[in-house]
C-alpha cells in the first residue's frame, strides 16, 4: 500500500509539473488576436491573469496580450493601464535578477524553464512603450507620448548593460548549482555539452543563419520616435533617430526622404505616413532530444533535453496601395522585420537556454543514478518517467506581434480622404478601407492586418501639436 501511495504521489507530482493548460490558453489568445476578435481576446486575457498573485509566472505575458488587444479595440486608457502593469512586472523581475537572481532555482533545474516566471524580452518592453506612445497620441496627450518614446529608445540603450549583468549573474548561479547539486561524477559534463552542440548544429542549423539587427534595436520604434520628434520640432533628436534608422535600413527610400527633408530644417508642409503591421510573429516550438544512455554513461537509463525552436509564420498582403479615387498615390514598402528583431534577441539568449537545459539533464541523470543504486524498481521507474515527462521547452512568447512593418508617405495637399487597397497579386487588388483624413499637419495612419482573413484594423493620429 505504501508503494502504491508513493507511486501515485509521484505521478501527481509529475503531472503538476507537466501541465500544458497554460499553453492551450496562450494558443487561444493568439488565435483570437490573429482573427481580430479583440473583445473576446480582452476577455480571455483578463480571465487568465492572477490578480491575487501579482508576480504569478505568466502574468507579465498576459498583461502584454491584454494591453495590445485593448489598443486595437481603441480602448486607449485601458491599454495604457494594462501595459503599465506589464512594465512594472518587467522592472520588478529585472531588479530581482540583478539583486538575487530568479532565473536559476532548484525547481527549474529539476523540471524545466516553465517553472520560472516569464520575465519578458527587451523587444517586449520596446513594443510595450511603443503601443503606449501610440495610445497617448490617440488621446492627444503629446507629453505622455514623448515620455513613452523616450523610454522605448532608452530601453534599447540600457539593454546591453542589463544583458551583460544578467548573463554574469546567471553564470554565477549555474556554477553554484553545478557545485551544489547531487553527485554527477558518473556523468561526463564535457561530453554532454559537446553532444548538445553537435545535436543543435544537426537539428537547428538555421539558428546561426538568422539575419540580425544590431543588438536589442527595433528599427520601427526608432523611426516612429524620429517622426514624432520631427512633428514636434525637436530637430536634433529627429536627425539622430532617423539617421540611426537609415543606417539599419539603407534601401528604404521613405526613411531616406524623411532624413533628407531635415537638411534644411523641419518642413512645414503637411504629410501623411502609413505604418502597416503585417503578418504574424514567429512562435516557439519544442525541439525534443531524447538521448540514449550510452552517449553519456552506462549508469544512466535516460537523459532528455527539450529546447525551443523558432518557427516562422505566414504574412498577409505584401504591400498596400494608397489611392485617391482611381489614382495611385503611393505604395507601402518594407520598413523592418519584427521577426528579425525577435530572432536577434532569441539567438543572443540561446547559449544560456542551452546551459540551463544541459544542467537540468545532468541533474535528472544524477537522480536516476541515485534511484538505480537504491535497488528499488518502483523508485527507479518513477525517476525515469519524471525525467522524461518533466523535460519541456519554455515556448512562451508574445506571438501577436506582427511579422513585418511597412511604411508609406505622401503629401497631404488638399486631400480629404484616401482609399487603401490590398494586392493578392499583380493583376488583382481590392479596396479594404476608406480613411477620412484629419485636419493636422503630420498625420499617422496605423494599419494592422495579421492574416488574409483578418478584418483590417485602422487608427489615425496626429503626430504632434499643431
Amino acid at each position: 500500500m505504501h508503494k502504491i501511495i508513493s507511486f501515485t504521489s509521484a505521478i501527481i507530482l509529475i503531472l503538476s509539473f507537466t501541465s500544458c493548460s497554460h499553453k492551450s490558453a496562450f494558443m487561444k489568445q493568439d488565435k483570437l488576436q490573429a482573427q481580430g476578435k479583440y473583445i473576446k481576446a480582452t476577455a480571455n486575457a483578463k480571465e487568465q491573469i492572477d490578480y491575487e498573485d501579482k508576480t504569478a509566472r505568466d502574468n507579465l505575458l498576459w498583461y502584454l496580450y491584454l494591453g495590445q488587444s485593448q489598443f486595437f479595440e481603441n480602448n486607449e486608457s485601458a491599454s495604457i493601464a494594462s501595459f503599465n502593469e506589464a512594465e512594472n512586472l518587467m522592472k520588478t523581475y529585472r531588479e530581482q535578477i540583478i539583486a538575487k537572481n530568479i532565473s536559476i532555482d532548484i525547481g527549474s533545474i529539476l523540471s524545466n524553464d516553465n517553472t520560472r516566471p516569464y520575465i519578458g524580452n527587451t523587444y517586449d518592453g520596446i513594443m510595450l512603450n511603443t503601443y503606449k506612445a501610440l495610445s497617448y497620441l490617440h488621446k492627444k496627450d503629446y507629453s505622455g507620448a514623448r515620455v513613452e518614446f523616450n523610454r522605448a529608445v532608452d530601453r534599447q540603450r540600457r539593454a546591453k548593460e542589463f544583458f551583460s549583468q544578467s548573463i554574469a549573474k546567471e553564470k554565477e548561479d549555474l556554477a553554484k548549482n553545478d557545485k551544489d547539486k547531487v553527485d554527477t561524477s558518473k556523468t561526463n559534463d564535457e561530453t554532454i555539452h559537446k553532444q548538445l552542440n553537435k545535436t543543435i548544429n544537426t537539428y537547428y542549423p538555421e539558428l546561426n543563419s538568422y539575419k540580425v539587427y544590431p543588438d536589442f534595436i527595433n528599427p520601427m520604434t526608432n523611426y516612429l520616435a524620429g517622426l514624432f520628434a520631427m512633428a514636434n520640432r525637436d530637430e536634433a533628436k529627429a536627425k539622430y533617430l532617423l539617421k540611426e534608422t537609415m543606417a539599419m535600413l539603407p534601401n528604404n527610400t521613405v526613411v531616406q526622404e524623411d532624413y533628407e527633408s531635415l537638411k534644411d530644417g523641419i518642413e512645414d508642409k503637411a504629410s501623411v505616413w502609413v505604418i502597416y503591421e503585417e503578418g504574424l510573429a514567429p512562435v516557439l516550438d519544442e525541439m525534443r532530444i531524447d538521448f540514449p544512455a550510452w552517449i553519456f554513461t552506462s549508469q544512466v537509463d535516460y537523459v532528455s533535453i527539450a529546447l525551443p525552436k523558432m518557427k516562422q509564420r505566414a504574412g498577409s498582403f505584401s504591400h498596400l496601395d494608397i489611392r485617391e479615387k482611381d489614382h495611385l498615390i503611393t505604395q507601402t514598402q518594407l520598413l523592418s522585420s519584427m521577426q528579425r528583431v525577435m530572432h536577434t534577441e532569441f539567438k543572443k539568449h540561446y547559449p544560456q537556454i542551452m546551459r540551463r537545459a544541459a544542467l537540468s539533464a545532468i541533474s535528472k541523470a544524477a537522480l536516476q543514478n541515485i534511484s538505480k543504486n537504491s535497488n528499488n524498481n518502483l523508485v527507479n521507474f518513477v525517476a525515469t518517467v519524471y525525467s522524461v515527462l518533466s523535460t519541456q521547452a519554455d515556448t512562451r512568447m508574445w506571438t501577436s506581434l506582427p511579422k513585418h512593418f511597412h511604411i508609406a508617405r505622401f503629401d497631404k495637399k488638399d486631400r480629404k480622404s484616401i482609399d487603401i487597397y490590398s494586392s493578392l497579386n499583380e493583376s488583382y487588388n481590392y479596396k479594404i478601407a476608406s480613411v477620412e483624413l484629419i485636419d493636422t499637419k503630420h498625420t499617422l495612419i496605423y494599419v494592422k492586418i495579421p492574416t488574409l482573413a483578418h478584418k483590417v484594423n485602422i487608427s489615425i493620429f496626429s503626430l504632434g501639436e499643431q
